[in-house]
């Protein structure tokens, strides 16, 4: 029988993990709150499941994975992809406007992760993938509230590893940096640089670069990697701190 993930967030990045796990042979249930989005990701995959899922609503999680797990017969493995961000400097962030993002991503990313352990633990195990950002390392003063949020997935992510171990489920977290199309590029400075100067690929990170990390977690044979941070950044960290002919450079404009 294959193998079941679901994956939350219709995006760039979820549905290229759709696909990427679809090509490893697993079936994908991809959830977004936009049913007609998710639908248009999982066209082209046969026996996909799309479904709509309100990210903010811990009963719609709920019902959208148990659906998911009982179409399917069972669950191994769940992909948190839907992030939401805002460009703000600091003089419009407040604690309500940053108790909204916490929610948004971090308290969202845990909902979903304890709708699916029932599931993966009586499958005898699974991996549990949540998406993060290099925002969760860097300050440029208009990201407060996704760094905040980011960096509380992290968080959540260890959190839940030392939780769910017993259960034979590892959780690890990707960070990306700048991702082609994943959001506009009036909301992100990085997106809007020389692709040489925030990454060592010499072009941008796709959403395809980005799925080929999760689906190695969710499908590598190794034990030891649980509670992690893997970062599918080509380099954003290393070269914001390089020097030479070619320096990183931030926009703060």
């Amino acid at each position: 029988m294959k193998k079941t993930v679901v994956i939350c967030g219709a995006n760039v990045i979820g549905a290229a993990a759709a696909q990427a796990l679809a090509e490893a042979g697993w079936n994908a249930a991809l959830l977004d709150a936009d049913l007609t989005k998710a639908q248009d990701a999982v066209k082209n995959l046969p026996g996909a499941l799309p479904l709509c899922c309100d990210p903010l609503s811990e009963r719609s999680v709920k019902d959208a994975v148990k659906e998911a797990a009982e179409h399917f017969g069972g669950l191994n493995a769940l992909v948190w992809a839907d992030l939401s961000m805002r460009r703000a400097p600091l003089s419009e962030v407040d604690g309500n406007v940053l108790a909204a993002s916490l929610n948004r991503n971090a308290i969202a990313c845990l909902n979903a992760a304890k709708a699916a352990a029932p599931y993966l633990a009586a499958a005898g195990g699974g991996r549990i993938v949540n998406l993060s950002s290099v925002h969760s390392h860097v300050a440029d003063g208009f990201h407060m509230e996704y760094a905040v949020s980011t960096s509380a997935i992290n968080a959540i992510t260890r959190e839940l590893a030392v939780s769910y171990w017993k259960d034979n489920i590892q959780v690890n977290t990707v960070s990306t940096c700048f991702v082609d199309g994943l959001f506009d590029d009036a909301l992100d400075m990085d997106q809007r640089q020389k692709p040489e100067q925030i990454s060592l690929l010499g072009r941008r990170v796709t959403g395809a670069d980005v799925a080929k990390t999760i689906r190695f977690l969710v499908t590598c044979k190794t034990k030891c990697v649980n509670g992690s941070e893997v970062r599918a950044d080509a380099g954003y960290l290393t070269t914001q701190y390089r020097v030479g002919d070619t320096p990183f450079t931030k926009i703060t404009g």
